[in-house]
């Protein structure tokens, strides 16, 4: 695939310093993909939102109302108007990945109109990096979701090239799916008969986020609630192909 068959879609909420210039240093790296990018901003400061809007090729949105599925939804309409034949959608905070693995990711995706979805796997030794909680939840999902869609792999660690086609499944989802938005929109990729493609590269897991505490715990659980949810809303409106 080449970098100008997609459209991007991320979104951003940063609430320190800190998460500010994190931010804008890895939407820096992204946006010198060449790429159109669209960020839904969730509520940081309009000095961040100016700060974002001078890079190049990026157009800074404001979701309809708050929450994550909103932002997605409003960032993943913007980039599928284009018209590119495919969105690449991204949580913002993978810098590394922008910088190192994200031109091979779309190299590597199938350059094939009928291409569902493509989705970055992470090696099983960089998985081993991550939070206990964290591998244990996102091992259950993905092993669930795997044996239901009959791939086996990695469906957690977050960006994913999505076919054009795709990007309307996203009106199906209700507001409170939250994370589970992306099993429901892979999943109804895999039913309506569009194939699926993994990307597997080394992306150890950053060492400002290897914390296991309570407040991290108790947001993995919530995160597997959800992305349970969204396999169950697949099973329940397609049956298996």
């Amino acid at each position: 695939m080449r970098i100008s068959q997609v459209s991007v879609a991320t979104m951003t909420l940063a609430r320190t310093v800190e998460e500010e210039r994190a931010l804008r240093a890895a939407l820096r790296s992204l946006a010198q993909l060449g790429a159109p990018v669209f960020v839904s901003d969730g509520g940081s400061s309009e000095h961040f939102r100016a700060s974002l809007r001078a890079l190049p090729n990026v157009t800074v949105l404001q979701p309809p109302r708050p929450g994550l599925v909103p932002q997605i939804r409003a960032s993943l309409e913007a980039a599928s108007a284009r018209r590119t034949p495919f969105v690449l959608y991204t949580e913002p905070d993978k810098r590394q990945f922008f910088e190192r693995d994200l031109e091979r990711f779309i190299a590597d995706a199938p350059d094939h109109p009928g291409l569902g979805a493509s989705i970055v796997a992470r090696t099983a030794a960089s998985f081993a990096t991550f939070p206990a909680t964290q591998q244990l939840t996102e091992g259950t999902i993905n092993a669930l979701f795997g044996a239901e869609v009959g791939v086996a792999d990695d469906f957690c660690y977050g960006p994913l090239i999505l076919n054009r086609e795709l990007v309307g499944r996203i009106r199906d989802v209700e507001d409170e799916l939250g994370w589970g938005w992306r099993f429901y929109v892979i999943g109804a990729a895999q039913r309506l008969g569009y194939p699926l493609h993994a990307f597997a590269t080394d992306v150890p897991c950053p060492p400002d986020q290897r914390a296991d505490d309570v407040g991290d715990r108790k947001h993995r659980l919530r995160q597997l609630v959800q992305n349970l949810e969204g396999v169950l809303q697949v099973m329940d409106n397609w049956e298996p192909s």
